[in-house]
Formats: C-alpha cells, structure tokens, sequence
C-alpha cells in the first residue's frame, strides 16, 4: 500500500466526523508521511496500522475527549449550583439562627455569672 492509498482509505472512514476534525486527522496524517519521506512510507503504514483501525482509534480519542469536556462543563455548572443553594439556605436560616445564636450567648453569659456571685 502506498501513502496516496493510505490516505484515500483514511478520507473514506473519516468522511463523517465533523469538518474540523476530519480536517486535523487528515492533515495529521499528511504531515506524518511527509516527514518520514517516500523511504519510510512501508515503515509508517506499518507503524499507524491499517487505514481502518487508525480511523478507528481517531474516532475513539475524539469520543473520550467529547465526553471529558462533557463532564468538565457539567461539573463547573454543578458547583456553581451547589454554591448558589447554600447561599440560599443561609439567606433563608438567617432569621433564625440569629435569635438562637443571641440566646445561646446570653444562657451562657447568665450561667458564667451566676457561678461568678456563688464565689
């Protein structure tokens, strides 16, 4: 198989990936062999596998990178979620833990004085 087969192969199980990508991995593709030159063309087919399973594995790294911007959008917006919840939650606790927090503070003032006069 020469480098013009490999590619024409590669174009063809590519073609349905987005634009972008399908131009990267091509490109990709076309830098590789022409930096191995037309001698190492046997050695880098060899190297990259069959023109099936590169796309395939193109198709697999482009799938685990998706999904981990997925995740990555997804978690920034949960955190933020969680962050605006208990800001809510505290807003909303306010009036009461306050008042609870006033009298916790005076039963203890009353109680360290009382035991202050019994001296």
């Amino acid at each position: 198989m020469t480098r013009t087969e490999y590619l024409a192969d590669l174009e063809k199980y590519l073609k349905k990936l987005p634009r972008k990508d399908y131009q990267e991995a091509m490109d990709y593709f076309t830098e590789y062999f022409d930096e191995v030159g037309p001698e190492g063309e046997a050695a880098a087919i060899a190297e990259l596998g069959s023109p099936k399973e590169a796309a395939h594995e193109i198709m697999l790294n482009l799938l685990d990178k998706k999904v981990e911007e997925d995740n990555q959008d997804s978690s920034s917006s949960k955190n933020t979620k969680n962050i605006v919840q208990i800001a809510i939650l505290s807003i909303l606790a306010a009036p009461l833990a306050i008042p609870l927090f006033i009298v916790a503070a005076l039963l203890t003032f009353v109680s360290s004085s009382s035991s202050l006069s019994l001296l």
